[in-house]
């Protein structure tokens, strides 16, 4: 990868050591101080922004802050200090150190950036739920975007992100997995066409990853219609629950609500006679505030479900101890890992321990056709912005 590639022609040349001496002697540091006093945002230190340090003095500016102030008196925000890239060196400075690394790259080129999908399974035999994430040697890379069959299926949630792809709810047989990256410069790279194939016993299904109390458990789909489908559901116990055996091309089913009676995690399958295909399906209790006035003690946070899958023994464990002892627990599964019910939950005296079992600091749950911006998989905390410093965060542990 070639660092002083600043305008991503894929070679360093005279176009780039233009670019560079536009930012000869910046100081990164000094920049963002200037930034960092513009409280008006007008892109200018001066009387706005002192108007905003009396208001706070001198419960939160003191004089040292008021001499750090005034030396930046009359300075305007410089639009340079965005643009980190010709800080080859990454001191803060723009100087004979990084003319150095700028003097290594020049008049070198390289491949056009390689983008191409990775996907997690058995690309010849898909079923259930599975994970695609991308392989890039894209330096500039701003947005990669996840198409199936030529249409766009989602938006990877940050570079080097993962997307959670159910197969049921598309037909079996081949499928075409592609990336398009598009860089900081706007450029688009198109990866190589990923084959993949989906083998569901019930494909084109909306089979849900949550029942509810009080209410009927659907799943509905299609089947080749050749062999008998035998479908059960098992409990956290491994215990099954309930069990039928299927045949038709049109799969309607309905089970019954009070097979989910006292239960909160379980899993559907589903096995074609002859085990040629197999799926599964893990189902949870959704969550409804109203049946919780009550607060547990613990509660099991899920958002991701490719890593309930993974750690599924430990989770199961978890709650087989909880249940052993007597510790009241509720999970949130996927979906229901919001804002709204973490608030809930966290704010109930009763909670002692929370569980959290997810990956990386990236969003889940995002759906970009229905509109669903998702939540991080990892931070458990509820951000809220300061105000006593607008550029601050003021992190609210719950």
């Amino acid at each position: 990868m070639l660092q002083a590639d600043f305008d991503n022609s894929l070679k360093v040349d005279y176009n780039d050591l233009s670019r560079f001496a536009d930012y000869w002697l910046f100081d990164y540091d000094d920049a963002y101080m200037v930034w960092w006093w513009d409280y008006a945002e007008d892109g200018r230190i001066d009387f706005a922004d002192l108007d905003y340090l009396l208001d706070y003095w001198p419960d939160y500016f003191n004089f040292v802050d008021f001499a750090d102030f005034a030396r930046y008196w009359q300075e305007q925000v410089d639009v340079r200090y965005f643009d980190t890239r010709p800080d080859l060196f990454a001191d803060g400075r723009v100087d004979l150190r990084d003319f150095a690394v700028f003097a290594k790259d020049w008049l070198k080129s390289q491949s056009y950036p390689m983008v191409s999908v990775v996907v997690y399974g058995d690309v010849n035999n898909i079923s259930g739920s599975f994970e695609v994430g991308v392989n890039s040697s894209n330096f500039a890379a701003a947005y990669d975007f996840l198409y199936m069959d030529g249409r766009l299926l989602a938006k990877v949630p940050e570079i080097g992100g993962l997307i959670t792809v159910d197969s049921p709810e598309f037909r079996n047989g081949i499928h075409g997995l592609k990336i398009v990256q598009m860089g900081l410069d706007g450029q688009i790279i198109v990866s190589t066409e990923q084959p993949v194939i989906f083998n569901n016993p019930i494909y084109c299904s909306d089979i849900n990853d949550h029942f509810y109390a009080g209410l009927d458990y659907r799943i509905s789909g299609l089947h080749d219609g050749n062999s008998t489908i035998d479908m059960q559901i098992t409990n956290l116990y491994g215990q099954v629950i309930w069990a039928d055996t299927y045949s038709g091309s049109d799969v309607n089913i309905v089970i019954p609500q009070n097979i989910f009676n006292n239960q909160m995690l379980c899993n559907f399958s589903a096995t074609e006679t002859g085990e040629t295909k197999t799926m599964s399906v893990d189902v949870a209790k959704g969550f409804d505030p109203s049946d919780y006035n009550d607060a547990p003690k613990m509660i099991i946070v899920l958002p991701d479900k490719d890593v309930f899958k993974d750690r599924k023994p430990a989770i199961y464990e978890c709650t087989r101890a909880c249940n052993r002892r007597n510790v009241s627990w509720v999970s949130l599964y996927h979906y229901d890992v919001t804002e709204e019910n973490l608030r809930f939950l966290y704010n109930k005296s009763s909670v002692k321990y929370v569980y959290w079992c997810g990956h990386a600091n990236s969003h889940v749950g995002r759906n970009e056709r229905e509109g669903i911006p998702g939540i991080q998989r990892t931070n458990t905390g509820c951000w809220v912005k300061g105000i006593m410093l607008p550029k601050n965060w003021a992190h609210n542990e719950a």
